[in-house]
């Protein structure tokens, strides 16, 4: 509690434009952060905030690393459930072939009705088990499951819960992928080439650094790049 009380967050700041004095800090950190802004940018804006002799260290995403790989192949995994002929879309198709064919009142339209209701529900059971099977390729899988999941209990209750009410839990499943997509894809952009993770310091001449060091986890993959700086003492 002592600790906690000596700091304060300073939410959505943006990191090009620090609301500090110049020379304000002994030292500042970012572990896998600064690399989301302009590099370049934000790098200076440390070195306008930091003391002579300040030190700043950093470790940035690999675009080598396994989570910039494994970012991609999570996009592409969204882009395959969200496609125009995905999962997503085959279940809202079944789920109003079978709303269609449920509430048909004219007898000549019920065999076509049907018919449809049961080719779309063919098409979202084929297209279930494409799924499932991509899944099953994974070694760290959470999205494609859990979509999966969620479509299989809309379909099974599609005669028995209202059609909008379902829907609403399909648009649901649908948003909560885009957006993950959308953050996996943000990493993919943020994630710097060892020459990059350089390239941003020695355009700014506050500091003299030490060549990206690789940051890796316990079975010796590769995540980042870790970059220790020094701010420089004005001649």
């Amino acid at each position: 509690p002592e600790i906690a009380g000596r700091f304060t967050l300073h939410s959505r700041t943006d990191m090009t434009a620090l609301p500090f004095a110049d020379e304000s800090f002994d030292a500042a950190v970012s572990q896998f952060a600064i690399e989301y802004a302009d590099m370049a940018k934000a790098v200076a804006e440390i070195g306008r905030v930091l003391k002579p002799d300040g030190r700043f260290r950093v470790i940035v995403h690999a675009r080598e690393g396994a989570p910039a790989k494994g970012a991609a192949e999570a996009s592409a995994d969204a882009a395959f459930l969200l496609a125009e002929n995905g999962i997503c879309a085959l279940c809202e198709r079944a789920l109003r072939a079978a709303h269609e064919a449920a509430t048909v009142k004219r007898a000549d339209n019920a065999p076509s009705r049907l018919l449809a209701a049961r080719n779309a529900a063919d098409a979202f059971e084929a297209g279930l088990s494409a799924a499932r099977a991509r899944a099953a390729e994974r070694a760290h899988d959470d999205m494609i499951s859990k979509v999966c999941d969620v479509l299989e209990d809309l379909f099974s209750a599609r005669n028995q819960g209202p059609a909008p009410a379902l829907e609403e839990t399909l648009a649901q499943a649908r948003a909560e992928a885009s957006a993950h997509k959308m953050r996996v894809d943000a990493l993919s952009a943020a994630a710097l080439s060892e020459a990059d993770a350089a390239a941003a310091f020695s355009a700014c001449r506050d500091f003299t650094f030490e060549a990206p060091a690789p940051v890796r986890d316990g079975d010796g993959a590769l995540l980042g790049w870790e970059i220790d700086a020094v701010r420089n003492v004005a001649d």
